[in-house]
């Protein structure tokens, strides 16, 4: 039993650097692709998803004798992550992490024979467990990420080395054979395995793993998705606990209630969706296992192992390409290819592991192999150690901020864009962002370009985090599952009501965050907009938010990222659209109203860190007095974002 215990500590706290691995990595190659507005050569390093397809070559190699040495790289270049900084060592260690941790899995899974697959299943499910856990303690961010992180690195690390050194002398005979020998149905049944893996991998990363980024991708309770997540997690951890006999039947039915959470979640969002996730959840952690399973299902070699787990990170990198570029579609050739394709992508993608799955299970039903129980007390210790992450997990998403609401009529405002969270090094550094808001010390800030929760921005929940860390309120902006690049409003006072509104708009789909705040026996309506590229665009936009704004209730105001300067200052026809103007119409810049008005020289917002164009406003409309407007430019606004920010003091009336 002991063997079992450090084999599952082992997969886990090594899954778990590698998820901390994958929201680095990606993110790293993304903010590469949007600081250019095209897929450079870095995306070429996805291919480090691919490293089991090594084993193609050099699967001769005893697979125990392996699984040490990987598992120490595994654990060394997380380390080599956390200290080292910059983007280009973030891109280099994360992208080794990735590939150290793939190339010891199948060694791993192969070493500890068929009787191994539940344990390995459950595991690796914790592993995730895990990551969702730390994620909701850390207010929606990753705190493995976070410039403080080092010791918490190194503590998992030390139970990560130790499990493996405990468990470096269990092995079973694995036969060495060449890819040859398998034959055609023998690599037939490695890439279905590969497409099932790579399936269930896809889902997990993405979006099944996490209840924060399930909660805003349909817009519902956290704690509601923390609940149905480690159910499911702990209900299927202790169902293959206890062994599993493959049943057709059994796994086509709970499949396809895996497969129906998926279109719930990509469609409706309906009140039914924590249960059908529940559900999911529990299927996938026993697909898990099935497949696992049947890489042991005659006979189980490195070169097969390899070739089934390098058909599972291609299916990955299709995936990933396929959720990010239905949010960039407009930037990418093949627009209609993409464009609102992320609901037919995930239906897919649980079809392919439904697939998977059943067939696997018919499969070992046909040869009467079963996934064998865990020995001994581990599945009490199993149920003990879900119970924990869940009251950790469910805690941390109910925790809230406790904003201290300001007494005088006279506020700070704020327009940010954080560019995804991303800084002008390429790092995804959400606590900058929060540095800066806490520099400002605002009372109400508009900010854009908050679509996170993303796999592309890490899966961290921007806003949330935000919210919580300085002590806001919140209007969250447009659910993910829209794939909108989000606008989101942060307050000291009570948000009594707040809605989105789509924009009309050409190219990327832009919208406008409306709320009514409550400011002492008063109620200030907050508009936070950020309008698109297109010149043509910009002005439909700019006169609807004109028309339906011009008879909102005072007070009121605007804020936001325009992409549109005043006329007057952009001379020739480098930025000849007038959507500054046609909104200067009916609300005052607060810019040019400010007693006395800065210097226009100092207003440039963008781009960091040597801003040329005022593109990003505070408007305020009748009533309201500008007491002083500013961009504060300082060594942190010049490396957090892409823009500076605009912070304004206002007296209501």
């Amino acid at each position: 039993m002991r063997s079992h215990s450090w084999r599952l500590v082992a997969i886990a706290t090594l899954t778990w650097f590698f998820l901390q691995a994958v929201h680095q990595f990606l993110p790293s190659i993304y903010a590469r692709a949007i600081a250019t507005l095209s897929v450079g050569p870095s995306a070429a390093l996805v291919l480090l998803f691919l490293a089991p397809l090594v084993y193609l070559f050099v699967g001769s190699m005893d697979p125990s004798k392996l699984v040490l040495p990987l598992g120490l790289a595994v654990v060394a270049l997380r380390l080599a992550l956390a200290v080292t900084p910059g983007s280009d060592a973030i891109l280099l260690f994360s992208g080794l992490t990735v590939a150290a941790y793939l190339l010891y899995l199948p060694a791993h899974l192969l070493r500890g024979g068929s009787t191994s697959a539940g344990i390995d299943a459950i595991g690796f499910s914790l592993g995730f467990a895990a990551d969702a856990t730390a994620r909701a303690v850390y207010f929606g961010s990753d705190p493995f990420a976070s410039p403080s992180a080092l010791v918490p690195v190194v503590l998992v690390s030390a139970i990560a080395v130790f499990s493996l050194i405990r468990n470096r002398g269990e092995s079973v005979s694995v036969p060495r054979r060449a890819l040859e020998r398998l034959g055609r149905r023998g690599v037939v049944r490695m890439v279905l395995l590969g497409l099932g893996l790579g399936a269930i991998l896809a889902l997990q990363v993405t979006l099944f793993g996490y209840p924060s980024v399930l909660a805003r991708f349909v817009a519902v309770p956290r704690p509601a998705m923390t609940l149905a997540v480690f159910t499911g997690v702990g209900l299927g951890a202790t169902i293959v606990a206890r062994g599993i006999r493959p049943s057709v039947a059994v796994f086509l039915l709970g499949n396809a209630f895996a497969v129906g959470a998926v279109l719930d979640l990509a469609l409706f969002g309906s009140a039914f969706l924590p249960i059908l996730i529940a559900i999911a959840e529990l299927v996938l952690v026993a697909d898990l296992a099935l497949l696992f399973r049947y890489l042991h299902h005659g006979p189980p070699t490195l070169r097969a192992a390899g070739l089934a787990f390098g058909v599972a990170g291609i299916v990955f990198v299709a995936y990933v390409f396929a959720f990010v570029l239905t949010l960039a579609y407009a930037f990418v050739p093949a627009r209609t290819l993409w464009e609102g394709r992320l609901p037919l992508f995930l239906v897919l993608t649980a079809l392919l592991a439904a697939v998977g799955a059943i067939l696997v299970a018919w499969r070992l039903r046909l040869h009467s192999a079963r996934v064998d129980g865990a020995p001994g007390a581990i599945p009490r210790a199993l149920s003990g150690i879900v119970v924990i992450l869940l009251i950790t997990a469910t805690l941390g998403s109910l925790m809230t901020s406790a904003p201290s609401t300001p007494g005088s009529s006279s506020i700070v405002v704020m327009t940010y864009n954080v560019h995804q969270g991303f800084g002008q090094d390429g790092v995804l550094g959400i606590e900058r962002i929060a540095e800066v808001i806490r520099q400002a010390n605002a009372d109400i800030v508009a900010i854009q370009e908050s679509d996170t929760a993303r796999i592309s921005s890490g899966n961290q929940d921007a806003v949330r985090f935000l919210a919580v860390r300085l002590g806001y309120y919140e209007a969250y902006g447009p659910p993910t599952r829209d794939q909108i690049f989000g606008v989101s409003i942060l307050s000291r006072f009570p948000i009594l009501r707040w809605e989105t509104i789509l924009l009309p708009s050409t190219e990327v789909q832009r919208v406008m965050v409306e709320a009514d705040v409550q400011i002492g026996a008063q109620v200030l309506r907050v508009y936070a907009v950020h309008f698109g590229l297109p010149d043509a665009e910009r002005a439909m936009q700019a006169d609807f938010v004109r028309t339906m704004t011009a008879s909102a209730p005072s007070p009121r105001i605007l804020l936001g990222d325009l992409n549109s300067v005043p006329h007057e200052y952009c001379p020739g026809t480098e930025c000849s659209d007038n959507a500054y103007n046609r909104i200067s119409v009916v609300w005052q810049d607060s810019w040019t109203a400010a007693d006395p008005p800065p210097m226009e020289s100092d207003g440039p917002t963008w781009p960091a860190p040597a801003p040329t164009q005022r593109i990003d406003y505070v408007f305020v409309g009748p009533g309201i007095l500008v007491d002083s407007a500013s961009v504060p430019r300082n060594p942190l606004t010049e490396v957090a974002s892409d823009h500076l920010p605009v912070i304004v003091r206002i007296v209501l009336p």
